[in-house]
């Protein structure tokens, strides 16, 4: 493991270790979870807001004024850190800035006791009476005139919660500066951070707008609110509504269970130190999302560690800029034939990439290849060098790096190789399998098994300018990324009534006389003809479908616009099934409603009542109901003259 590796975890460890968090019901006041020892710490500007209440409360909140940058108050250096502005600080932009200067000017607008008093009514205390000018505005400041504990401040924010005046001067504080690195993907905050020379905090709530959860988060030493912020975070992510899609990871010796955009967040901090680019951290952002969502399940008990052998998962080393790349994309997956791309990467290609084959046997996938990397090679050859023994190469890749060596008379693998020298000496002995052998010297180039993604040439070619779908379709030739499956590569089958969309033509050709034949038995049963050829697109796999169509997957199939989409390997009645919701809707007269279109395909094709729960409700309901009174031809004429007066439905279950 190298040295950065090494000393960024254990300021990372010590962090999160000597941390203290606090979570508190809004409701109730309980304490909902709590860990780390006892501390009891200046506020720092966490105490802002009740600062503002005294000032509210006595009818002494100035107007806008100025901020000069630079604030020294009895000896001490306290300049304000936010951006320079071009116009005034009003209150509520004080506290969204937290602008010490006006913050240090407006508490001689209040007595010492009125401050005092509203520090002490708001659960804070006790609180040390100011003995002059510069005591009142170093306490307005948190630096002076009481010591809180994450407890006491947790109940603190809880009356401000409870008091509703501060939702929007709190949410916005933290859509600025490091508070905005404490808000999880799926969830807004309101939060404030403060900084002493003792340690960083920060203090909010979740939901902002109707807070059910206080934190707060205390790190010793911390030298700034960024230091408090992630630990906060990985709180207010635990309170979330658990995602479907989220992963279980081991950190520090727990698992945790994370939304997937949290662990991606924290796999772009921990992976990405050569990127600066905001493209090529959006593309490290969808290479890490998909590889996660590809590969999950890797041990027992947890989908992944926080190391390399799975991903670096560093969350509390967050940045504004990777959270935007995050957030940009999110959702984003690079696809492969309707599936999560198998989307490896390394640190350095040495200016060839690797094919997966060559590592790895199994992984032979068309876009996993070996090929010259301009990008990287342009950036010099990141040369190293080891001292070891009586090794030997034996064999070659086509890319040049080592197949196979002998090592004191034991042959391996070259990916074996390295990964033998770096448990027993280091991992930065060997990085790569990219080496010449003279004597006892290793002389190679670059870092990583060279598969896939090179980090230092998407890089560069994010520095270039060069957009982020760009550099993943540079390193995974042939893949598309989206949201959904729906850039599959899709082939077309005309039949004499139907045409089939699918990506494996082999496997689904022999549905196409089926599909005709199906297709004119529906025109017969309701005495109606397609206006155009209906068009059926048949998914390669469950996956595919659930992603490409947005169903369920127990869902057979839908009729989304003018295309049904299916599962593959559907019997006869899903696809009759959905033909008659094509043919219905062709025809429908104009505001036909949506819920006797349903109901009258139920009526038609009961039999898909067992297959697809989500008819179960409306199935033979009140068109069954209908057509026993008026007879079955009259209701289908109804389909293109449209209902008649007085006939009104449920509203039909969503399609």
């Amino acid at each position: 493991m190298g040295i950065r590796l090494i000393g960024a975890l254990l300021v990372a460890h010590v962090a999160f270790a000597a941390s203290t968090t606090v979570v508190l019901s809004v409701k109730t006041g309980r304490v909902v979870r709590r860990s780390g020892p006892e501390v009891a710490a200046r506020p720092g500007s966490v105490i802002k807001p009740f600062v503002l209440a005294a000032l509210r409360e006595h009818g002494a909140t100035p107007g806008a004024m100025a901020c000069p940058g630079r604030l020294r108050i009895g000896g001490r250096q306290l300049d304000c850190t936010h951006p320079a502005l071009n116009e005034p600080l009003d209150a509520h932009r004080a506290l969204v800035y937290s602008c010490n200067n006006w913050f240090a000017a407006a508490s001689r607008r209040l007595s010492a006791e009125d401050l005092r008093q509203t520090l002490l009514r708001f659960g804070l205390g006790p609180v040390e009476a100011a003995r002059d000018d510069d005591s009142k505005r170093l306490e307005a400041l948190g630096e002076a005139g009481l010591r809180v504990t994450p407890l006491q401040l947790a109940q603190a924010y809880r009356n401000l919660a409870l008091a509703g005046d501060w939702i929007a001067d709190l949410t916005a504080a933290a859509s600025f500066g490091t508070a905005q690195l404490a808000a999880p993907f799926g969830g807004v905050v309101a939060a404030k951070t403060g900084t002493t020379a003792e340690g960083a905090w920060l203090a909010g709530w979740i939901p902002a707008e109707k807070p059910d959860y206080v934190v707060v988060t205390y790190v010793p030493a911390g030298s700034g609110g960024s230091d408090a912020a992630p630990v906060a975070r990985m709180a207010f992510a635990g309170l979330l509504p658990k995602d479907p899609h989220g992963v279980r990871v081991q950190y520090m010796g727990k698992v945790l269970d994370l939304p997937l955009e949290e662990y991606v967040a924290g796999v772009v901090a921990g992976e990405a130190g050569t990127m600066r680019s905001a493209e090529s951290l959006k593309a490290m952002a969808v290479t890490a999302r998909t590889w996660a969502s590809a590969l999950r399940g890797r041990h027992r008990g947890f989908d992944f560690c926080s190391l390399t052998h799975c991903q670096e998962y560093r969350p509390l080393e967050l940045s504004q800029a990777v959270t935007a790349a995050v957030r940009e994309t999110a959702g984003e997956l690079v696809w492969w034939q309707g599936r999560p791309a198998s989307t490896y990467y390394s640190r350095d290609c040495g200016g060839v990439t690797e094919a997966g084959w060559a590592v790895w046997p199994e992984l032979r996938l068309p876009y996993l290849v070996s090929q010259q990397d301009p990008w990287c090679r342009s950036r010099g050859k990141n040369e190293w060098r080891a001292e070891i023994p009586h090794v030997r190469v034996l064999s070659r890749t086509a890319s040049g790096r080592v197949a196979r060596v002998e090592v004191d008379g034991a042959a391996m693998t070259g990916p074996e190789f390295r990964m033998m020298v770096g448990r027993r000496i280091g991992w930065n002995v060997v990085r790569s399998d990219a080496f010449e052998v003279s004597g006892d010297v290793l002389r190679g180039t670059g870092s990583g098994h060279g598969v896939g993604l090179c980090q230092t040439g998407a890089a560069h070619m994010g520095e270039q300018g060069r957009g982020y779908r760009e550099i993943l379709a540079f390193y995974y030739p042939g893949t598309r990324v989206s949201r959904t499956a729906q850039g599959l590569e899709w082939q077309s089958i005309n039949g004499e009534r139907v045409r089939i969309r699918t990506t494996q033509p082999e496997r689904d050709a022999s549905m196409m006389r089926t599909a005709d034949r199906l297709a004119g038995e529906v025109e017969r049963r309701i005495g109606l003809h397609f206006r155009q050829r209906p068009e059926v697109e048949v998914y390669p796999s469950v996956a595919a479908f659930r992603d490409g169509a947005g169903e369920p997957g127990w869902v057979a199939g839908s009729t989304q616009g003018r295309v049904i989409r299916l599962q593959p390997g559907m019997p006869e009645s899903v696809w009759r099934h959905e033909l008659l919701h094509e043919l219905v809707l062709q025809n429908a007269a104009p505001g036909l409603p949506l819920w006797f279109q349903e109901e009258l395909v139920s009526y038609l094709a009961p039999g898909l009542r067992d297959l697809t729960p989500r008819h179960r409700d409306s199935a033979a309901g009140r068109v069954q109901q209908v057509v026993k009174a008026r007879g079955e031809a009259v209701v289908l004429g109804w389909i293109t003259t449209g209902l008649p007066s007085g006939l009104i439905g449920p509203t039909a279950p969503r399609r």
